[in-house]
């Protein structure tokens, strides 16, 4: 309930406003050292080995206030009318792609990562091509209702990640339609594969590899923050995501995204659980430690530490709930 009324609240204000008080609270987490400004930190170390301490600390400073701005933009994203998003719209880019993607018999595949405001491509996207979009369904009920509401406003069409909703969007490609999946989730073990990001081993759902067919049209679509609002991109997906190999068609999304990333990388969630090997079956101790029995998920070598919380599942869509990185003094 906090959290809808909070977004309410935040559609009153200007986009400019919005970003300010974001910027604000970017700085406060900053400052105060919080969790998830500490693993910002431990996670770029860990993908940019190759930038220099005060490189890396400065880009990991502007990440948590982007990240701040990302949440402050959610009232704007979910509430704002026609008029404030369109000119929140500054650049379309890849726009006869959406074209190719409605003619497709196949379908179509929109991968939209966890970059810049992602909330935002209700509007963008939606306007223009029907899409339904698979969400994990929070438990708080009212929560739930806010997001259908927001993210269904502008004809984006939402299903669930259980067996209903992934029926659900095989219908819809099959029927020619577009889906649309967040690719940089972590997902069971069951549904994943290892492949790089960043240099980084990282479990990647082959969910889109499943759903891709032969004719099936296959986009990534980015949300880019801009001075005035927003950058909006739509771009193809190197052929090999349609590889027979998991592993491989992994990798090439995985590719995708990260190109996207290098343009902004602070506009990147690097708060967001990503960096964890597949658990291994083997019961040995690791660190000096067993390994917990109910997680899915182990941290990696570099960024396991003692303070560590067990690992298990959580309600945020596909994310295996603890700390990526523990804390460093």
């Amino acid at each position: 309930m906090a959290v809808v009324g909070a977004a309410r609240l935040m559609g009153w204000l200007p986009l400019a406003a919005a970003r300010a008080l974001g910027a604000v609270a970017g700085k406060v987490a900053w400052g105060l050292r919080l969790p998830s400004a500490l693993v910002t930190v431990n996670n770029i170390e860990l993908c940019f080995a190759d930038l220099s301490p005060q490189e890396r600390r400065s880009l990991a400073r502007r990440s948590v206030l982007e990240t701040c701005k990302a949440a402050a933009e959610m009232g704007f994203a979910w509430h704002a009318g026609w008029d404030a998003s369109r000119r929140a719209l500054e650049v379309e880019e890849g726009l006869a792609l959406l074209d190719e993607a409605r003619r497709s018999p196949g379908g179509a595949v929109i991968l939209a990562p966890h970059f810049g405001n992602w909330e935002f491509l209700a509007f963008a996207l939606g306007r223009r091509l029907p899409v339904t979009f698979l969400y994990e369904r929070p438990k708080d009920a009212l929560l739930d209702r806010a997001l259908v509401k927001a993210r269904s406003r502008w004809g984006i069409a939402v299903a669930g990640t259980d067996l209903a909703g992934l029926r659900q969007v095989k219908r819809v490609l099959a029927g020619g339609g577009a889906v649309g999946v967040l690719p940089d989730q972590t997902p069971r073990p069951d549904a994943a594969v290892n492949a790089p990001f960043f240099g980084v081993e990282v479990a990647t759902m082959t969910l889109a590899q499943r759903l891709i067919g032969p004719q099936t049209v296959v986009l990534l679509a980015t949300v880019q923050r801009s001075r005035q609002g927003f950058r909006v991109r739509y771009e193809r997906v190197d052929e090999a995501i349609r590889s027979a190999s998991p592993e491989v068609s992994a990798t090439a999304m995985n590719r995708a995204i990260e190109a996207a990333v290098r343009r902004d990388p602070a506009q990147y969630q690097w708060e967001y659980k990503r960096f964890r090997r597949r658990r291994r079956r083997s019961a040995a101790p690791i660190g000096g430690r067993q390994q917990h029995q109910q997680g899915e998920y182990l941290q990696t070598s570099e960024q396991h530490g003692e303070g560590q919380q067990p690992l298990g599942r959580g309600g945020e869509p596909g994310i295996v709930q603890g700390h990526v990185a523990e804390p460093r003094p």
